[in-house]
């Protein structure tokens, strides 16, 4: 019997009535239960992920690697077996054994019982639904296949067909070790499964031809089957024992190759040095342990968690940067910019943070627009514009004798002495916009167009959209460049 996708199919409120029930029953902490059900409750219904390029958030069963999946899931499904064992009136398995979503049984019922209890049990529940196996041969469970000889379970080792046997390659860059260990390990394994002797030397042959395929040499393949073979299955599958409290030991981690196999030999080989001086020693008198650490792959430089959009499915347009900054409540996320003699299509998609940009700054009034590039990110471009327009209109303000308040409040300064104002800059066009009566810096809206990394080329590209929308009101030198043109 096997779940079919058991985490995602957890209705929380059935989660959360098994581990209600559970603390009630066994009581086995001091915290407080209500406690425990509402931080449950916030770690289940409180995730969200990301896919093409839009925030989702989770609204039923569990995600997918939380620290608490393991346990929820289990007692879930122990409090739904509870409830059948409770429910069903008909004959039960005689034997029956769960780990998580995997489950084995054997039972003497005929096979209409049988059936008749797994119809049962698909149809407890709405959403839980099980993947039923049954056989008077053999069963496979996880990586183990269990059989029964002489009245008796027994159980070998258990390949998937997507199995491919792909044990880290021995001319591969990591510790001799660690590449000397794995075959140990995994004839380790082999003594665990295989209840028979027999099944044991004819799998572990076998597990000789994978490792030779992955260039290990027949001495230290042998080695690990040597010594797994020395110990006996009981003392293989007992318990590890529990390690020692921590010492206080120095840990000297170091990304692994073989250049620096060196720097290690020659800071063990110092470390004496360090062991025998009279004033420090005491300090020193463990070894250190060498903690090696993965050094950058091949494998993380192509691949990447998050996977790019393919062009054809990109969205289009200009978004907010997602930190809610002053240029955000001014995006144009339109998929083209439109002007008096034609649009132009948005190229890519950009936010506030965009650099390399041909961008336009479009008016919610009247439509007019200013076409523009920069090599800085759009929002800070976009802030010079928008700041241009709020001074302007404040000076407007001051000569009419009315004046606002800045939009942001200013600090107060240490009064210092008086030295002669420098003449206003000329205002842009774009300032000169947006201060009209009927005008304001609210109604100035920002996308961008284009990236073009090269300055040169960015600025010719800007021209030409420029000349494509006929957007001379408010890109002047433009305007002034085409007149003098077509005089010549």
């Amino acid at each position: 019997m096997d779940v079919k996708s058991l985490y995602t199919n957890i209705p929380n409120a059935d989660g959360l009535t098994a581990l209600k029930y559970f603390l009630k029953e066994f009581n086995i902490t001091k915290y407080s239960h209500d406690a425990i059900l509402r931080l449950t409750e916030l770690v289940l219904t409180r995730n969200c992920f990301i896919f093409n390029g839009k925030f989702y958030m989770q609204i039923n069963g569990i995600m997918m690697g939380t620290p608490i999946g393991g346990d929820f899931a289990n007692l879930f499904l122990g409090y739904l077996e509870y409830l059948i064992r409770l429910q069903y009136r008909g004959k039960h398995p005689e034997l029956l054994k769960r780990y998580i979503d995997d489950n084995f049984g054997a039972t003497t019922m005929t096979r209409p019982e049988l059936e008749a209890y797994c119809d049962f049990v698909n149809n407890f529940h709405p959403t839980i639904k099980y993947e039923f196996t049954i056989t008077e041969e053999s069963v496979p469970m996880l990586d183990t296949k269990l059989y029964i000889k002489n009245r008796k379970i027994e159980s070998t080792i258990h390949y998937k067909d997507t199995d491919g046997h792909t044990y880290l390659k021995y001319g591969s860059e990591h510790p001799k070790s660690l590449k000397k260990s794995i075959p140990y390990s995994q004839f380790l394994r082999q003594l665990r499964i295989n209840s028979e002797e027999s099944e044991f030397w004819l799998k572990s042959e076998e597990m000789c031809d994978f490792f030779r395929k992955r260039g290990y040499p027949d001495k230290i393949i042998r080695e690990g089957l040597n010594k797994a073979a020395a110990l006996s299955r009981e003392e293989a599958l007992e318990p590890k024992k529990p390690k020692k409290e921590a010492q206080d030991i120095i840990t000297f981690p170091i990304t692994y190759n073989t250049m620096n196999t060196k720097i290690v030999s020659a800071v063990l080989k110092r470390y004496a040095t360090l062991k025998n001086d009279p004033i420090i020693g005491k300090a020193f008198e463990t070894k250190p342990t060498i903690a090696y650490k993965r050094g950058y792959t091949i494998g993380r430089a192509v691949t990447n968690t998050r996977i790019e959009e393919e062009e054809s499915e990109k969205i289009l347009g200009t978004f907010t940067c997602g930190r809610h900054c002053t240029t955000c409540k001014h995006v144009n996320n339109a998929p083209s910019i439109v002007g008096s003699k034609g649009s132009v299509p948005v190229e890519d998609k950009f936010n506030c943070l965009s650099k390399n940009v041909v961008y336009a700054i479009t008016c919610d009034v009247c439509g007019d627009l200013y076409i523009g590039e920069t090599c800085q990110e759009l929002r800070k471009r976009f802030l010079k514009h928008r700041r241009g327009a709020i001074n302007l209109a404040e000076r407007m303000q001051k000569e009419r004798g009315n004046p606002t308040p800045s939009p942001t409040p200013k600090k107060k300064r240490k009064k210092r002495k008086k030295t002669p104002k420098k003449p206003p800059e000329k205002p842009t066009a774009v300032a000169e916009h947006f201060c009209q009566d009927d005008h304001t810096y609210h109604d100035m809206r920002v996308a961008g167009i284009c990236y073009v990394d090269d300055t040169a080329r960015r600025k010719e590209r800007e021209q030409r959209i420029i000349m494509k929308l006929s957007a001379f009101t408010l890109n002047r030198d433009v305007k002034h460049m085409e007149c003098a043109t077509d005089n010549n």
